[in-house]
C-alpha cells in the first residue's frame, strides 16, 4: 500500500481514538449521535508525494454513533462524514479536491477499525485518475497499522505532481 494511503489510515486511525476517548458511560443502550465539524491540515515533506510539499486539508462534518451494551459501555462507533467530506491538495498555488465518502466502524473491544468506500479520487481533466484509494481498509485505532487493505489503489505520482506543479 502507498504512503498515502497508509496516511489515510493514520489520520483516520486519530481521528477515530479521538471519538474513542471521548466515551462517557451511558445510563441506557440507546445509542447516541454526535455531529461535530472536522478540520484537519497536514503537510506532506517534499519527496514524499511530489518533490514539492503538498498541503492536505481535510473538512466535513463528522457524525459518530456510539453502541452500547446492556451495562451501557460503549463497544462500537459507527464514523460516517456527513454529506460532504472534502480533501483539498495544494501546491504552488494550485488545488485538486475530492470528496470523500468512507465511513468507519470502530470496534471498541478489540481496537479495530474497518472502513469501506471511496477515500478518494482525484481527477484532473484531460488526464484522468492521478490519485484514488477505494476500497475496505482494516487497521488498529491508534497506530494506524494497517491489518488489510483490498480495492482499488491509484498513489499520487507524476501526473498528480504535474497538476500541482507551478
Amino acid at each position: 500500500m502507498n504512503p498515502a494511503a497508509r496516511r489515510f489510515a493514520r489520520v483516520l486511525a486519530c481521528t477515530c481514538a479521538v471519538t474513542a476517548l471521548a466515551a462517557v458511560p451511558a445510563a441506557a443502550t440507546p445509542p447516541t449521535v454526535e455531529v461535530e465539524p472536522f478540520h484537519l491540515v497536514e503537510v506532506v515533506p517534499a519527496g514524499e508525494a511530489c518533490a514539492f510539499d503538498v498541503t492536505i486539508q481535510h473538512d466535513g462534518t463528522m457524525v459518530t454513533t456510539t453502541f452500547f451494551d446492556r451495562d451501557g459501555t460503549p463497544v462500537r462507533r459507527l464514523i460516517r462524514w456527513g454529506e460532504h467530506f472534502t480533501e483539498i491538495y495544494s501546491a504552488n498555488g494550485r488545488s485538486l479536491t475530492t470528496i470523500s465518502i468512507a465511513p468507519a466502524r470502530v470496534d471498541l473491544a478489540t481496537g479495530q477499525v474497518t472502513a469501506t468506500g471511496n477515500q478518494r479520487h482525484v481527477i484532473v481533466p484531460g488526464v484522468g485518475v492521478v490519485y484514488a484509494t477505494a476500497g475496505h481498509y482494516v487497521f488498529v485505532l491508534g497506530t494506524g497499522e494497517v491489518l488489510a487493505f483490498s480495492g482499488f489503489d491509484v498513489p499520487p505520482g507524476d501526473e498528480f505532481c504535474a497538476a500541482l506543479s507551478a
